[in-house]
């Protein structure tokens, strides 16, 4: 979750997914460290800390469901999110169409065409916009 209008719809979609089927909702941000690992600090970690708890607090509230994770990682985004979906032998993978909007990515992002192109776990790649 990246704080995009595309990781939002993606984290509704999850919430409705997770609570259609029963499962555990995992819900993951990686911090892209790979640009300049040395410009993160303290503070940093204290406000990741705090949007983590605050993420959990307002899935679990909005879906009636503890049945929800939510983890903080620094890193290549597609190496972290591989390295946690597989930790946790997980049965499904969903992002946004696109990230924060870079504009050299691809079209639907390039940490989303990253995935697509290496995972071994299914992906489902939920769009902005549903065609309304």
């Amino acid at each position: 979750m990246d704080g995009s209008d595309f990781a939002q719809k993606a984290l509704e979609h999850a919430v409705e997914l997770s609570q259609a089927v029963g499962a555990t909702l995992h819900v993951i941000t990686v911090v892209d460290s790979t640009a300049n690992p040395m410009r993160f600090s303290v503070t940093e970690v204290a406000e990741l800390n705090q949007a983590k708890a605050t993420l959990i607090e307002s899935v679990t509230n909005a879906t009636n469901n503890d049945d929800i994770t939510a983890e903080v990682r620094r890193g290549d985004p597609t190496d972290a999110l591989l390295e946690y979906a597989a930790e946790i032998d997980a049965d499904l993978i969903l992002v946004g169409q696109s990230g924060v909007g870079q504009l050299e990515a691809t079209i639907f992002g390039r940490t989303t065409d990253q995935l697509a192109e290496q995972t071994q776990v299914p992906l489902t790649i939920v769009p902005l916009s549903n065609g309304d």
